[in-house]
């Protein structure tokens, strides 16, 4: 996560952020997505903001986690996995950071508590959907297979890794297939183009504020 890796995010909506982009209910909007529409919006003006490099406990076990998990990922599926930056939209204000890709498409990797982990492996769905993960997780996976499907990357490998586990159930995964969850991806990316048009509006707005006051 260099200097580049969060200039390319700055403007952009990101797979961390598709919860807040689904938050609210009856037209409401939580306090999180007004922040990230204003945020966004003052990005798109130019308006460079504070960059936060705060990381939770989960999320530093995560990030020290991932490339354990990846060789471990590899070993079970036999798939050589590349790692890879940051990927943009070519028609919108949208991106993501998959944790690796394969040649069908791209991995995500999560790296719970182990109560957590345990309930994502005796979860049980269709093969090739998202009932087999965790709900907090469906937005970024149709954030990123949105995105990914246009490249032709249209399957997703969802990684569960926890070494305290053990070595038999460190690891679970699940497969989602794009083709197979077209009607969800296709409801979120709506959503998702709804709230990049209040972006642009909010944009326009602080650019508007900007010319009167010069």
């Amino acid at each position: 996560r260099d200097p580049l890796w969060y200039a390319q995010r700055a403007p952009n909506i990101g797979g961390s952020e598709a919860s807040l982009v689904v938050s609210g209910r009856n037209g409401k909007t939580t306090a999180g997505k007004r922040d990230l529409l204003i945020a966004k919006a003052l990005a798109q003006c130019g308006i460079a903001q504070p960059i936060s490099t705060y990381l939770s406990p989960d999320m530093s076990r995560g990030i020290e986690l991932e490339s354990a998990a990846r060789v471990a990922l590899e070993f079970k599926t036999g798939h050589d996995i590349q790692e890879v930056g940051y990927l943009s939209s070519g028609t919108h204000s949208i991106g993501c950071s998959p944790d690796g890709l394969f040649p069908q498409g791209v991995i995500e990797i999560k790296c719970p508590r182990p109560k957590t982990h345990w309930q994502t492996i005796q979860m049980r769905g269709e093969e090739g959907g998202l009932s087999g993960i965790p709900t907090p997780r469906h937005p970024q996976i149709l954030h990123t297979l949105g995105i990914c499907r246009e490249l032709g990357l249209g399957v997703l490998l969802f990684c569960s890794y926890c070494p305290a586990m053990g070595e038999t159930l460190e690891l679970c995964i699940r497969e989602v297939h794009a083709a197979d969850i077209e009607d969800e991806i296709n409801a979120y990316m709506d959503t998702l183009g709804e709230f990049l048009d209040q972006i642009d509006a909010e944009a326009e707005l602080i650019r508007r504020a900007i010319a009167a006051s010069t």
